[in-house]
């Protein structure tokens, strides 16, 4: 994807003003899909490739960038480290053990480790789908990012990082976990779990 300078050095005014009305229709596609920003179906392109004479892949292209915004956010890099700060909440989630056992904590940010134990190997369940889960702290200004993980048989762990940083005394935080797959298809489960953040001695 180019991201670069305009290759342009004239911008029509009138093209502004179509520019800044998509701009606008964008703004009310996110209020109206909320946290589920659907693709339309395949047909759908199809069709509106040829009611508008646009490329199909085009369109996909444009819509898929959309449905990941998330990936366009600046992104905070932790940095000069402080602290561990032990942290145990966990919960029975179907077959699997879900439980945060602490937080990394840095001058700028915190980071989450969320630990998924199951009784299968996430590589061979579920005819081959890939599974994960989105972070959100409901009804605060916190920003949450899903940073890497790692998996092998039985086991899972996801970190997130989380910005700012979130004090060593922790507050009480209600910790909302959607569950996503990844591949064949990106796409919500419906499947939601919660964990109340709460500090060891």
């Amino acid at each position: 994807m180019f991201r670069g300078e305009p290759i342009s050095t004239y911008y029509s005014p009138q093209l502004e003003q179509i520019d800044e009305k998509i701009c606008a229709l964008i703004q009310e596609r996110k209020k109206i899909a909320g946290d589920n920003p659907e693709l339309p179906s395949e047909e759908t392109f199809q069709s509106w490739g040829k009611k508008f004479g646009h490329y199909p892949d085009m369109l996909r292209e444009i819509f898929t960038m959309m449905q990941n915004e998330d990936v366009f956010r600046p992104r905070v890099e932790p940095k000069k480290f402080r602290c561990f700060v032990p942290v145990m909440s966990g919960q029975k989630f179907g077959d699997q053990m879900i439980c945060v056992t602490h937080l990394r904590q840095y001058e700028n940010a915190s980071v989450l480790s969320l630990t998924v134990a199951s009784p299968f190997d996430y590589k061979e369940h579920d005819d081959q789908r890939q599974l994960d889960y989105e972070l959100k702290i409901p009804d605060s200004s916190y920003d949450c990012r899903s940073d890497d993980g790692s998996g092998s048989e039985g086991l899972w762990i996801r970190n997130y990082i989380i910005t700012p940083a979130i004090p060593d005394e922790l507050p009480d935080l209600k910790l909302v976990f959607q569950e996503q797959e990844f591949f064949p298809k990106q796409k919500r489960t419906g499947n939601v779990f919660e964990l109340n953040l709460r500090k060891t001695n």
